[in-house]
């Protein structure tokens, strides 16, 4: 819905700022690009989801503007009296290249996303696929069908018109020319300023970098937020002893407390294995007689609970009212699954000095605000009994260990003794006795075990001692130390700002030698993630600046451009500040993005200048030129993606409300700023291109 919103969006911006015919004629290269690049992207076995549509919702902007730069450029060879068939020749001419080379450097801005691995590529692999193929159809849009279709057009304005509709569609331009002239007849008059004191517009350009790092601070930080859904889970896990028939009973206590809710629609429940893959992102867990799910949907209506409200009141009812389970209660996520956002790995050897370690944890946990649902996995104790063979007696009879071992599983739980090979799954055939059950302990001494000699049962007292014991319930390593993990949810809090709590809790806390804290959940995965994206990124400007060095010959003319990414980033973390969107993998992804259309602009600009010097005109008089005849494309392109994307950040959910709010207000502030500090760094370099010529004249003997 809000691609086809956005596209509305675009069109009037286009109708606003171009003639009519323009305006449809720039529009419609949005659907065409899309249809056209439709075609590669089904034969690489692309499927539409909400990631590959985002990716059409984030190039709505970029992919009008080859388009906007080619009809603006014949439109103005027309308005200088030139010929159709020349300004559709110059048009063109003289902004090929730029575009292919800005095409190419946006299409860099996002390949490093390709090289992401494990789960958060595989959830963003469809982005850059489908925004490197829509930009090269867009591309081809531009070069061929825009032009051709202007040409017509241009050869028959001087036909006579009849109607109001017509003379409508030939207006020579947009509703709202007007306001555009202000905004030229004002950067015409601001532009020289800036060349004058080029210094100075550097200083506000520092001091506006300075202000959007300095909130990196004070603007939170989220992985992946939780998704809005009518539905949540429920994770039930028993005691690693208990039966199906137990766990069963578990679930059939928890579906009583649901039953009773009037905003419940679905209840569905699975016991022994894990949920059906219902949600992209929902991994199955491990399958046992101590595991179950219930799958929940509600209703939503006037005088109904939410879905976050009944998940809260839930887990306080569940945690209270069902003994004997391990209940969570959780929201379904977006994202790649990290599990619990907070997790602290405690590492050593002794069991019981690792469970001393994790209660003190989990108590200083509890005192953290905005904790939920914190458990451990070592989980409580298990009560079973320890059955020492005596192997001198059990000989004497014929009875071996193997003997004793499988006749107790047997009658207590099953063993299994196959397996059957589903296609995705490893199911196990599992021998019991007819009824299987959980001994008393005089029950247990009289169980009959075969005698390999007389094939009599023998009591299992005669050979064995069997002690009643309590035993902890499993034990976990990481890179082969014992490992327990504590672990919460959140609630009303962001998890960077829980877990910064906690880490300034237990930095009074003595570890015991030999033992160490390690942070997982949302931390470990967004570090991973984040360093991964660094490098990335060093790669897309190594990427960017090889391209813009070969397009200018150059080595000095790219880090102008390259400036102008920051302020866009900079810009980005202005609005994700005001807005009170936390920095997140998504934002991110934002900063990504805007790389891609903040160099366009860049690489369009410092073009049009090149062009103007290589034709005789004076330095400053070709950058004060440049921004002029640009305005009209790197306004229209700004305002494009920016309406493209606004239904995005209204309606998008927390999800992609970041990613669209990074780009729109990256953009926003970069492109006022490209317009002034392009052109001031491109006169700055050029001064000091002469004075070093200059010296080295005045260095060479003779002169």
């Amino acid at each position: 819905m809000e691609l086809f919103i956005g596209m509305g969006i675009v069109f009037l911006i286009c109708l606003m700022a171009l003639p009519p015919f323009g305006a449809m004629l720039v529009a419609v290269a949005i659907p065409l690009s899309i249809l056209l690049g439709m075609g590669p992207l089904g034969m690489m076995g692309l499927k539409l989801h909400q990631v590959s549509v985002a990716a059409l919702v984030i190039v709505l902007g970029i992919l009008v503007d080859d388009s906007i730069v080619t009809n603006d450029n014949i439109q103005r060879h027309l308005e200088l009296g030139d010929s159709p068939l020349k300004s559709f020749s110059l048009g063109i001419r003289e902004v090929a290249y730029s575009i292919t080379n800005a095409t190419v450097a946006t299409i860099a801005a996002f390949a490093p996303l390709f090289l992401l691995e494990g789960n958060i590529g595989e959830f963003v692999f469809s982005l850059p696929q489908v925004v490197t193929v829509t930009l090269l159809a867009s591309l081809v849009v531009s070069l061929f069908l825009t032009p051709i279709v202007r040409f017509q057009l241009a050869t028959r304005q001087n036909k006579p018109v009849h109607g109001a509709l017509a003379a409508f569609f030939r207006r020579d331009g947009g509703l709202a020319e007007g306001t555009y002239r202000s905004l030229l007849s004002f950067y015409r008059q601001t532009i020289g300023k800036a060349l004058d004191r080029p210094w100075r517009t550097l200083a506000l350009a520092a001091v506006f970098m300075a202000a959007g790092l300095a909130l990196i601070p004070f603007t939170g930080k989220s992985f992946f937020p939780a998704a809005d859904r009518s539905e949540f889970l429920v994770d039930i896990t028993t005691p690693t002893t208990s039966t199906l028939e137990e766990t069963l009973d578990q679930v059939m206590g928890v579906e009583a407390v649901l039953v009773g809710m009037p905003e419940i629609e679905v209840i569905a429940s699975y016991v022994g294995k894990s949920f059906p893959q219902f949600y992209y992102n929902e991994v199955k867990y491990v399958s046992g007689s101590n595991k179950a799910g219930i799958y929940v949907n509600t209703r939503r209506g006037r005088g109904l609970r939410s879905p976050d409200q009944l998940v809260e009141v839930l887990r306080g009812q569940l945690r209270k009212g069902i003994p004997g389970a391990s209940i969570l209660v959780r929201k379904l996520e977006q994202g790649v699954p990290v599990g619990a956002p907070v997790a602290v790995r405690i590492k050593g050897e002794n069991l019981e000095t690792l469970r001393t370690i994790a209660a003190d944890i989990s108590a200083r946990l509890r005192d953290v605000p905005g904790t939920i649902n914190i458990d451990d996995t070592m989980g409580p104790d298990i009560f079973q009994y320890k059955v020492q063979i005596d192997e001198e007696r059990a000989n004497r009879l014929g009875i071996s260990n193997l003997s004793v071992a499988s006749t107790v599983r047997l009658t207590t739980g099953g063993m299994a003794v196959s397996t059957f090979q589903l296609p995705d799954e490893q199911i196990n055939i599992v021998l019991k006795a007819a009824k299987t059950q959980s001994l008393p302990l005089e029950q247990l001494k009289n169980l009959p075990v075969p005698s390999g000699i007389s094939g009599a049962g023998i009591p299992l007292s005669q050979v064995a001692e069997i002690t009643p014991t309590w035993a902890i319930s499993q034990i976990n390593r990481d890179q082969l130390v014992r490992t327990v993990t504590v672990s919460s949810y959140t609630q009303d809090r962001l998890p960077s700002a829980v877990l910064k709590d906690l880490k300034n809790n237990l930095r009074s806390y003595q570890l015991p030698q030999d033992y160490k804290i390690e942070y997982g959940g949302e931390e470990e995965e967004g570090d991973k993630t984040f360093s991964d994206m660094g490098r990335l990124s060093l790669m897309m400007m190594v990427l960017i600046y090889l391209l813009l060095a070969t397009q200018f010959n150059s080595l000095l003319k790219p880090l102008i451009i390259m400036v102008t990414v920051f302020l866009g980033v900079c810009g980005a973390l202005i609005g994700l500040f005001v807005t009170g969107n936390p920095i997140g993998f998504m934002a991110a992804m934002g900063f990504f993005s805007l790389a891609g259309v903040v160099v366009r602009n860049g690489i369009v600009l410092i073009e049009f200048v090149e062009m103007a010097v290589k034709e005789g005109k004076p330095l400053q008089e070709a950058l004060a030129q440049a921004g002029q005849v640009r305005l009209r494309p790197i306004l229209l392109t700004m305002l494009c993606a920016v309406g493209g994307l606004t239904p995005m950040a209204i309606a998008g959910g927390a999800l992609w409300q970041p990613m669209a709010v990074a780009i729109i207000s990256g953009l926003i502030f970069s492109t006022a700023l490209t317009l002034y500090i392009v052109p001031t760094l491109y006169l700055l370099q050029d001064n000091l291109r002469v004075q070093r010529r200059q010296r080295n004249e005045r260095n060479v003997p003779g002169t």
